[in-house]
């Protein structure tokens, strides 16, 4: 039994380890974002309860209609027994309750709005926070894209200066030097990449995704061509 709970177990998280999410624009994420964001759900659920609430409360003044019914069986000794059955129906309207009712819907209107004003500006700054956080990933892949070929290029540069030094065109202190600032420009890259894989995972953990979840974003003016697999540390 135990082994078949660690297998299921093992199954799953296999299933995680190979689910990946592929966002290849600012929209893409802000739809993950709000379809795994739990928070987000409850807040339009109760900002649209409370306008319900609201738009109900405008009942108050309109007619209400009630409907009672009622049966009763009596036994008479000597004669026959009596059974009856009553229908009532009934109508009421406010007419007068010095402003108390309209005050407290006008109220209760104004909440309501007021709620809901904020749900959406809230519902804004989440994609906002998003949009971010998409962009910034974006940037980053550029940036360590251009660091990426400045260091080849330079250590093509030094490959040919490695041939120089051979045949005695260069000199040796050049070609250090050389190297040196190669080894900076390695450096760079290896930062530039490690920044990255931070925003991508904050930014992951922002979409809502499980661990283990792959994530990979594209630019989406280059759709075509996959700027780089991001994926979880």
């Amino acid at each position: 039994m135990k082994k078949l709970a660690f297998f299921f177990i093992y199954l799953q998280l296999g299933f995680s380890l190979f689910c990946q999410v592929v966002v290849t624009s600012g929209q893409d994420a802000i739809s993950i974002a709000l379809q795994n964001s739990q928070e987000q759900q409850y807040q339009q659920m109760m900002a649209q309860e409370q306008m319900r609430n609201a738009r109900l409360s405008l009942n108050d003044f309109l007619p209400q209609l009630g409907v009672s019914y009622s049966e009763s069986d009596a036994v008479n000794v000597g004669r026959a027994d009596s059974r009856s059955k009553s229908l009532q129906f009934s109508v009421s309207q406010l007419i007068f309750d010095g402003g108390q009712a309209w005050n407290q819907y006008q109220l209760d209107k104004i909440g309501s709005l007021f709620n809901y004003e904020a749900y959406l500006q809230a519902l804004e700054e989440f994609k906002g926070g998003i949009l971010d956080g998409y962009q910034g990933i974006v940037m980053q892949q550029k940036v360590v894209d251009i660091k990426k070929r400045v260091k080849e290029a330079g250590f093509a540069r030094l490959a040919v200066l490695a041939k120089e030094l051979k045949l005695g065109l260069a000199r040796e202190i050049d070609y250090l030097d050389y190297l040196i600032s190669c080894r900076k420009l390695e450096q760079e890259e290896e930062l530039a990449q490690e920044a990255l894989n931070i925003q991508v995972e904050s930014f992951r953990q922002s979409l809502g995704l499980v661990y283990g979840t792959k994530l990979m974003v594209i630019d989406e003016g280059e759709k075509g061509d996959k700027t780089g697999e991001l994926e979880k540390i």
